[in-house]
């Protein structure tokens, strides 16, 4: 009898044992990705701030297209892209500052069924000739770098 006890105590420490390491592995894979997922919203928030500002320097739909996904450069909506790109250089001029910040990172599948990480991007900046919320959808696949799938500006009245 006095056996059975000890064996039992045995199991039921290396039992508890177990579950605690389970629990503590559990605790840093969640603490890396989230470790992990804040790397990627800094990296977005970097990349889509930065592109801004490069784009206000001529408001050029072409320059927007250099860093524009497959997604949007096949939407069809180039030539109201051009128009309005026009219209905000003359409107706004270069962006001069802003804190851009990315939310909402999730990992969705694309078009060929592999996962890309997709980000929102959002400024409200200051431009030379005035103000704007600036949006930005933001993707970045498997391979490659960030890239713009929607480029929104809100004008402040």
């Amino acid at each position: 009898m006095g056996r059975m006890k000890k064996r039992r105590r045995l199991l039921i420490g290396i039992a508890v044992a177990f579950v605690l390491l389970l629990a503590g592995g559990a605790f840093m894979v969640v603490r890396f990705a989230n470790d992990l997922a804040q790397v990627q919203q800094k990296d977005a928030a970097i990349f889509a701030t930065n592109t801004l500002s490069e784009i206000s320097q001529d408001w050029s739909a072409d320059r927007l297209h250099f860093y524009a996904s497959a997604e949007m450069l096949i939407d069809g909506k180039g030539d109201e892209r051009k128009v309005k790109m026009a219209e905000l250089r003359k409107r706004l001029g270069i962006y001069k500052s802003g804190q851009g910040i990315v939310t909402g990172l999730r990992v969705e599948k694309d078009a060929g069924g592999d996962d890309q990480l997709v980000g929102d991007y959002a400024n409200n900046a200051k431009f030379e000739k005035g103000e704007a919320r600036v949006e930005m959808k933001l993707i970045k696949r498997k391979v490659g770098d960030w890239q713009i799938e929607g480029f929104q500006v809100y004008e402040n009245p």
